[in-house]
């Protein structure tokens, strides 16, 4: 039993952002054929999940993008349908438990009245979970031979009617911010190490990223060999979360599928804007650490490489930021939120990721909680990102408003020079001889 089919479609959009390529191959392997990669997921004319690279696209472009891949989609659902229709079989019956009937009253009567106060009661000061830990307390009293499962669920489900009824019907965020508003930003640039080639202190709210960069030879690239790729990677974005940054304890242990894609997603943000390898032939890598986590780290770690990456000198084409939006849906109502954290991204409808320059976007990512969202939805989603990426470019721009004017001393210097073609054989010299020569002596 489920809900699908759903169907899934790669768009390509080429330099002059009008033509599109439906399922490219070619151009996808090679990004520097295609302005905007997009894959995008959905049915019934809503996108459930969509991936976006792109070399600062606007907005509009994307939407229309979104638009063709929604077209495309429709036309692989109804396939799907045929298929099933001819020999699709009939699913199983699973009945859910039923839980006790007691459990509703007991809860008005013991927690309900506390609900509120506990979700909205301003930064720093939630009690929920607090507040959980005496609900499945009452309910093991009051309701011995029930499953705690059930009163798990319950009190869940409670907390999601309250936070979408109060943005949706009162916009009312738990933290007392308006929809649109923005946790207190922090940008500093450099200052932690004079070791480090460039580092970037980034906070936004209770989310807080230091981000240190490195500068290696050409020779430091890392080989990448797969079966479709064979290329040099010249950029590297690492992330890490340590179990403290979220108020835990535990062991800082090997990576995870999280960690490698919240790296990834930075990664992407962050190489359209990075120097060409004729004028900036460094290997450049980046290591973001999640000093504290509440809400989009990976968003928060796109603007702390940024900041080190102007600290280090590299001179990037322009500031990239992130931001991640979310939504409160019911029905046809809904509210678009900026920034969200805590209880909007564990119950809200969706995730989604952005980042860009001022004038367009680099990445995009999200995933979604209900079946799918319109397009309609996702363009108002684009322009709240957009005007939040702005104010945090200008925090960042305000922090340290261009690359710095050279590289670390203590980062490896580079000089390339140019020889006519005639005499390179009198620079490599007999068997390598004078080349060989030259080497040693530097």
């Amino acid at each position: 039993p489920w809900n699908g089919p759903v169907s899934a479609v790669r768009i390509g959009v080429l330099e002059d952002e009008k033509n599109f390529l439906i399922n490219p191959i070619y151009e996808t392997r090679n990004p520097t054929e295609n302005k905007l990669d997009l894959l995008a997921c959905g049915k019934d004319e809503s996108i459930n999940m969509m991936e976006i690279g792109a070399k600062e696209v606007g907005e509009g472009v994307i939407i229309k993008a979104l638009e063709k891949a929604s077209e495309e989609i429709e036309k692989i659902q109804k396939w799907q349908e045929k298929i099933i229709k001819e020999i699709g079989k009939e699913k199983l019956a699973i009945e859910e438990p039923e839980p006790p009937v007691e459990m509703a009253k007991l809860f008005e009567a013991e927690i309900g009245k506390k609900l509120f106060d506990a979700i909205f009661s301003g930064p720093g000061k939630h009690q929920i979970y607090n507040l959980k830990e005496l609900w499945l307390k009452i309910f093991a009293e009051k309701l011995p031979e029930a499953k705690m499962s059930h009163a798990d669920f319950f009190f869940e489900e409670k907390i999601n009617e309250l936070v979408h009824r109060e943005a949706i019907e009162n916009e009312r965020r738990p933290d007392g911010r308006k929809m649109d508003e923005l946790r207190p930003l922090f940008a500093k640039a450099g200052g932690v190490s004079p070791i480090l080639h460039g580092s970037g202190i980034f906070y936004r709210g209770g989310t807080h990223i230091l981000s240190a960069l490195t500068l290696g030879g050409p020779g430091d690239t890392q080989i990448v060999e797969g079966m479709e790729v064979q290329t040099k990677r010249r950029f590297m974005h690492h992330y890490n979360f340590p179990p403290f940054s979220s108020g835990e304890t535990g062991k800082v242990g090997g990576m995870n599928r999280r960690a490698i894609g919240h790296g990834a997603l930075a990664e992407k943000a962050i190489l359209p804007i990075l120097p060409p390898k004729e004028s900036f032939p460094y290997t450049i890598r980046i290591v973001s650490e999640a000093l504290a986590s509440n809400g989009s780290t990976s968003m928060g770690s796109v603007c702390g490489s940024t900041l080190a990456l102007m600290d280090a000198g590299v001179p990037i084409k322009a500031p990239v930021a992130g931001i991640a939006s979310g939504l409160m849906m019911d029905g046809k109502k809904y509210k678009v939120l900026t920034d969200i954290q805590g209880p909007e991204d564990h119950h809200g409808d969706m995730d989604f990721k952005v980042a860009g320059t001022e004038t367009g976007v680099t990445a995009v990512q999200m995933d979604v909680k209900v079946n799918g969202i319109p397009i309609k939805i996702l363009d108002e989603a684009f322009e709240a990102a957009k005007k939040a990426r702005l104010q945090i470019l200008e925090v960042i721009k305000k922090e340290i408003a261009m690359p710095r004017a050279d590289i670390s001393p203590n980062a490896p210097k580079i000089i390339s020079i140019k020889i006519k073609p005639e005499q390179i054989g009198s620079i490599i010299g007999t068997g390598g001889k004078i080349i060989n020569e030259i080497m040693e002596k530097t």
